[in-house]
């Protein structure tokens, strides 16, 4: 996986799904 995948996964999880 890519570096910004990581991150961009990271907070897209922390928030919440609507």
């Amino acid at each position: 996986m890519g570096d910004s995948s990581s991150w961009e996964w990271g907070w897209r999880r922390k928030l919440p799904e609507r």
